[in-house]
């Protein structure tokens, strides 16, 4: 059917309705057709009002439930009374009913009606935001009623069971200016009391702060069973529009409860902005919280910031500090707004969010423009630590960024300023310092004091990044500034300004290093200004010298305190007897060498030497030496005057050769004629000033840069973790071109220098090594114990170059110079760590070392020999020898093996390879061959397959088989001791690995060995059982895989082994190496 054969069913009270289908769009079609008495009918024939209103079974179950769960009921009815453009709402309560009453300038009509009776058509309590979209919010009354009653101006009545209603009479004090509900407590099974008590503690904690966002209701008031009244009003203090159609307004909000005379009143600058939802025109708000402190002065407080969708969604929290208001998708209980799983806003709310973060940023300009922003407000600004919900950070980040760009910063003239020209002070700091001084200070033009804020609003503003400028930035920035700015910032002030700013800064005067040595920042007693270190503090005892001030005593307090202290950390000292002695001294010393340079102008450079020799013999300033280290007064070879550390010292005075090194070392030789002129006590206390004035006499060993050590690299990539932590290296500078001239003089300097240093005993050893300068030490990663160590670049340059003399003239390396022809000048010091380090003597030595040797061999064969004479009855090795010569069948004794030293030698078997061919063969036999098998018993025995046994001796007999057909040992190389009966050798096959662990073969017949039986038994007892056998088998297999073994001119390979005590070499001939090698593979 379609609606219009729906309304004239309905109208002709026709009861076949099973066919209609009217679904939610097409409702208000249908109720344009019909009166108040058709709907009425409608509503008490069932299967029509299903059909036409799409309600089902257990609705009320459904709705009761969720709004038991959600105690909404107030919010509804307020948003029902504000959706009706009411301004006043009631609550009275009653100890059997709920009355609500307001003066809502929409009446009900008959789609109000509908609305109230008619539900979606879910009923799916476990997904609120599916249960039905029209009247849902009225009908949480049915929590506590079964028949609630309405009475509007135009008609009144009473719905039962949600789903049906009677028109009912108007009450004889029934006010036309009100549109009234009235909920008994009349649910089945619920206790009226119990009801009444829950309300009334809803209504009294009831807060004014959920009318915030409401449009038109202003006042809420409640009469409680007993009499006592509460009273909600939202009073509008101030609004204005702005041109992008957003309104603000100052909103004061109090509540009132008559009885006890309780009263709350807050206020709030709100902020809304219109938004156009898919059916009609919604409002979006922000409102912060303010303290009022006078007419138009306010302060900002901030809030636990509560999401509103009209009224506040209790359990969504934004921990933002201010609240916010949109219509929000959300559950129908408005507890919470609409989110994915991942606990993402939906699309529409993300739209809303980022509206509401306009309306946030545009605030902001709007409470500048109007004077309210101030100071407080800092503290409502979003920072990290809030954690402010991922939902919202669009508003949080958007507001940040708001005081990041914007001149928003309210300054003490008033004025506002962006964040790069705003300063955060201290009272105290600008006690002393106006807002001038430090535009001057720092040469920043437009910059401002702020007005400060207290608490979070400081912990914000740093966060923000405002420069805070106090005591320790004003001592920096005089530290930084020039002198001749320091100098006028601080002329013309008056003495209590001096004595608190010297206070005001001691705070940071213990980070001073020197910076305002120049400066004069000190008021002395004449009232001049002068540098710390011309000023002093006066005492009673002393007499102030002329070269000095007395600081004016009406800038500090007493010896201790603040102003005293920060005199003194800039330099400013008591004067004391011994700085008044060393003023006479400098005045002395002054007057002296104004007399040596008269000397030195009259050219007499003999004389000035005398006069400085005078001057240091004076009492009190013979350690004064240096006072002359920037004097030219040493008289040079070319004539003139030169300071000592421009000159070397040479013949006539030493004969350093560096006369012959000017080329290298750019210095003046000085002329002869102090040798001629002074005395030799004059002479000698004149060489020594000269070296302590830094003469160039001697060579010094410097630290140098490792990484230019030819060693550096090598000794860099010996770590895996290559960071450098500590290195040092050391080396004498130009020490080439010194080498290169092959002087005798420069290089018995350079011995000398390198045999003064010493070893260092009883010394930790990295700490030994780092300071040992003919090494270079180099440690990668801080608290790890690894360090290398090489030759010192001053080690290598002598250890490679031919540079030490020979009494013959010539020049040799130290490694190939000996003893005897060394030069006598050149002393040996064996306690220099360098005499070692550059191999001194080495050849000389290795030789001695090998000629000992030799000599231990030629006795010790002698010994062998004579031992062998006696044994043959000859008393002594050179009798039997010249019995030897005289023998004419010395040959034949030889060749019987009758000589003591002698056997009859046995020629060892040679077998070539089997060839590729023959390798891949044992290769596929042995990958193909089982594992080792075990026979478990007691003890484990090993059990071999009846062909392999066979192949073992087979495959050792054709090895080891020589020439002259005789079985040979591969231990002792000897023919096997003696034959079987069947005619075949009998020897021992020794499997070379009898470990259980299976170490590198599988069952082959190739890694075996053939000995006699004495070699089989010693190989057993000191390879296979011994308490090492698994290290030493594991070395020959190594040795045998990685082709490590030695090889003789027939190819056979070897490796040595000891038995019992002695050495034997190991044999095998080159095919069953070869072989073992193919059959080996390596078990994990």
């Amino acid at each position: 059917m379609n609606n219009q054969e729906v309304i004239f069913a309905i109208k002709n009270r026709s009861h076949d309705l099973s066919s209609v289908g009217v679904d939610v769009l097409s409702i208000r079609e249908v109720v344009d057709g019909l009166n108040l008495d058709d709907i009425q009918w409608l509503t008490k024939t069932s299967l029509g009002w299903q059909k036409v209103a799409g309600n089902s079974a257990g609705t009320k179950e459904i709705v009761s439930k969720l709004y038991q769960r959600n105690a909404h009921y107030l919010s509804e009815l307020l948003q029902n009374a504000e959706d009706a453009e009411a301004t006043e709402v009631e609550f009275e309560l009653r100890s059997d009913k709920l009355i609500f009453r307001h003066n809502g300038r929409k009446l009900f009509d008959k789609y109000d009606l509908i609305s109230i009776i008619r539900i979606g058509k879910s009923t799916k309590t476990d997904d609120p935001t599916k249960v039905g979209e029209h009247g849902i919010g009225f009908k949480a009354v049915y929590a506590f009623t079964d028949s609630p009653r309405v009475y509007s101006r135009d008609f009144c009545f009473e719905i039962k069971e949600m789903l049906s209603f009677s028109l009912i009479s108007k009450p004889a004090d029934y006010d036309d200016r009100y549109t009234t509900f009235e909920f008994p407590f009349d649910c089945e099974g619920m206790n009226p009391d119990a009801v009444c008590g829950k309300i009334e503690r809803e209504l009294r904690s009831f807060r004014a702060e959920e009318l915030l966002f409401l449009e038109n209701i202003k006042s809420v008031s409640y009469t409680l069973p007993e009499g006592e009244i509460g009273i909600l009003q939202m009073l509008p203090d101030n609004k204005a529009k702005n041109a992008d159609g957003s309104d603000w307004s100052i909103v004061h909000l109090s509540s009132t409860i008559e009885e006890s005379r309780t009263e709350q009143d807050s206020y709030w600058i709100k902020f809304s902005r219109s938004y156009n939802t898919d059916t009609k025109k919604r409002q979006l708000g922000i409102a912060y919280n303010v303290k009022k402190q006078g007419e138009k002065a306010f302060s900002f407080e901030s809030v636990n910031g509560q999401v509103c969708i009209m009224f506040p969604a209790d359990s969504e929290k934004s921990n933002l500090k201010f609240h916010i208001n949109a219509p929000f998708a959300s559950q129908v209980t408005r507890e919470t707004i609409t989110k994915d799983e991942y606990g993402n806003a939906s699309a529409e709310n993300q739209a809303l969010i980022k509206c509401l973060a306009g309306l946030a940023v545009d605030s902001i300009s709007i409470m500048r423009d109007a004077g309210l922003l101030n100071e407080t407000f800092y503290a409502l600004i979003p920072i990290g630590s809030d954690e402010v919900d991922k939902v919202y950070a669009d508003i949080a980040s958007s507001l940040y960024n708001v005081f990041l760009t914007e001149e928003v910063y309210l300054t003490l003239d008033g004025q506002y300023v962006g964040k790069e020209k705003a300063l955060s002070s201290n009272e105290e700091t600008r006690k002393w310092f106006g807002i001038s001084d430090i535009q001057k200070l720092t040469d920043r033009e437009g910059i401002a004091f702020l007005k400060n804020p207290l608490g979070r609003g400081i912990t914000v503003i740093r966060q923000l990044g405002v420069e805070e400028f106090n005591s320790q930035e004003i001592f920096r920035s005089l530290c930084n500034a020039d002198t001749e700015k320091v100098d006028a910032f601080f002329s013309g002030r008056t003495n209590e300004w001096y004595k608190g700013v010297y206070a005001f800064l001691s705070a940071f005067s213990n980070n001073y290093n020197g910076e305002l040595r120049e400066a004069k920042i000190v008021r002395a007693s004449t009232n001049q200004m002068v540098r710390p270190r011309d000023a002093r503090f006066e005492t009673k005892e002393l007499k102030m010298p002329r070269e000095l001030y007395v600081v004016n005593r009406a800038v500090f307090g007493a010896e201790g305190d603040a102003s005293w202290k920060f005199l003194h950390s800039i330099g400013v000292e008591t004067i004391t007897e011994k700085e008044v002695q060393e003023l006479r001294e400098e005045k002395k010393l002054k007057k002296v060498k104004a007399e040596i340079q008269e000397l030195i102008d009259a050219h007499d450079p003999v004389s000035a030497a005398r006069r400085v020799l005078t001057y240091l013999r004076s009492d009190n300033v013979h350690n004064h030496y240096y006072d002359f280290s920037d004097i030219s007064f040493v008289y040079t070879t070319d004539k003139k005057f030169a300071m000592p550390r421009e000159c070397y010292l040479d013949a006539p005075y030493f004969d350093t050769g560096f006369a012959r090194a000017e080329s290298i070392h750019r210095r003046h030789g000085i002329n002869a004629c102090y040798k001629k002129s002074l005395t030799e006590i004059e002479l000698s206390e004149f060489i020594d000033l000269l070296k302590k004035l830094d003469v160039f006499h001697r060579f010094y060993i410097v630290a140098m840069p490792i990484t230019n050590n030819k060693d550096y690299y090598h000794m860099y990539y010996t770590f895996e973790r290559r960071t450098i932590h500590e290195e040092s290296d050391w080396g004498i500078e130009n020490l080439d071109s010194y080498l290169a001239l092959h002087d005798k003089s420069i290089n018995l300097q350079i011995w000398q220098t390198i045999m003064s240093e010493r070893k260092m005993k009883y010394v930790e050893e990295q700490e030994r090594l780092k300071k040992n300068r003919a090494i270079a030490f180099l440690k990668c990663q801080k608290n790890e114990n690894g360090y290398t160590t090489g030759k010192s670049q001053l080690t290598l340059k002598l250890w490679e170059s031919a540079w030490l003399p020979t009494t013959d003239g010539k020049f040799k390396r130290p490694c190939d110079v000996e003893k005897d022809e060394f030069d006598r000048d050149f002393v040996v010091d064996n306690d220099s760590p360098f005499v070692e380090a550059i191999e001194l003597f080495k050849k000389e030595e290795e030789r001695a070392l090998e000629n000992e040797r030799n000599r231990w061999v030629e006795e010790a064969e002698y010994k062998s020999r004579t031992e062998a004479a006696k044994q043959l009855g000859f008393s002594s090795y050179e009798e039997a020898e010249r019995a030897r010569e005289k023998a004419h069948k010395y040959d034949e004794y030889e060749k019987l093996g009758l000589l003591p030293d002698q056997k009859r030698k046995t020629n060892f078997a040679v077998k070539p390879s089997g060839g590729e061919r023959r390798s891949n063969k044992i290769k596929s036999e042995t990958e193909s061959a089982s594992p080792k098998k075990y026979e478990y018993v007691q003890s484990s025995t090993r059990i071999l397959e009846s062909g392999i046994k066979s192949d073992i001796k087979t495959n050792l007999r054709e090895y080891y088989t020589n020439d002259d057909e005789q079985l040979v040992c591969q231990v002792c190389h000897e023919e096997m001791p003696f034959k079987k009966k069947n005619g075949e050798y009998y020897f021992e096959a020794i499997e070379l690995d009898k470990s259980k662990g299976e170490r590198y073969f599988k069952e082959t017949p190739y890694h075996y060995l053939a000995c006699c039986p004495t070699c089989a038994a010693m190989f057993d007892e000191y390879i296979s059982h011994s308490k090492n056998s698994g290290e030493e088998v594991d070395r020959i297999i190594s040795a045998i895989k990685n082709h490590e073994m030695m090889v003789d001119n027939d190819g056979n390979e070897s490796i040595m082994i000891t038995l019992a005590g002695r050495d034997y070499e190991l044999k095998f001939v080159q095919k069953h190496i070869d072989d073992i090698r193919s059959s080996m593979i390596e078990i994990d």
